[in-house]
């Protein structure tokens, strides 16, 4: 699970770092909302798991990034 967790803070590392050299872009706001709540279901802070299948950081990724980002 530990894996799991990491894989989500270095994403929200990078989501945070983006947002500040991108403030008026609103999907990073998304992303940050989207991998925190993931994180705290992850490490058990969020016991509601209700929101797991509205996650779209994934159609993000497909649609915003480069392959190479």
């Amino acid at each position: 699970m530990t894996q799991f967790v990491d894989f989500v803070d270095e994403a929200l590392s990078l989501c945070l770092e983006r947002k500040q050299a991108f403030p008026t872009l609103g999907l990073f706001d998304s992303i940050e909302k989207q991998l925190t709540y993931l994180r705290a279901v992850l490490t058990g802070e969020e016991s509601d798991r209700s929101r797991l299948s509205k996650i779209i950081v994934g159609i993000y990724a497909v649609r915003e990034f480069e392959d190479n980002d």
